[in-house]
């Protein structure tokens, strides 16, 4: 399993800002999930590649209507990562959460 902790505000240095006792859950094995494909199923995947890459999950979620589906450190830097339901589809939360705090 890999564990995506939600953090407050979204920025560096994450592990600061992660909270203990709010996160998602992840499945690790990608076989078990492909058996089960849900509308879970493209996160998770993403979740499972980052985790075996060696990076600790982070997401951001704000008054239950905004959410951000990864943050990753990348060139010393927070990067946002959306990942989407549908194709060439707009993300209204993170327009919302860069506008906050850009």
């Amino acid at each position: 399993m890999a564990l995506s902790r939600t953090m407050e505000p979204p920025e560096l240095p994450f592990e600061g800002n992660a909270k203990s006792d709010v996160f998602k859950v992840y499945m690790r094995d990608t076989g078990l999930l492909m058996s089960m494909l849900d509308d879970g199923s493209r996160e998770n995947i993403i979740a499972d590649t980052f985790s075996k890459q060696g990076k600790k999950l982070y997401y951001y979620e704000h008054n239950n209507k905004l959410e951000i589906d990864f943050f990753i450190r990348k060139n010393n830097a927070a990067t946002a990562i959306e990942v989407k339901s549908a194709d060439n589809t707009k993300s209204k939360s993170m327009d919302a959460v860069m506008a906050m705090f850009l």
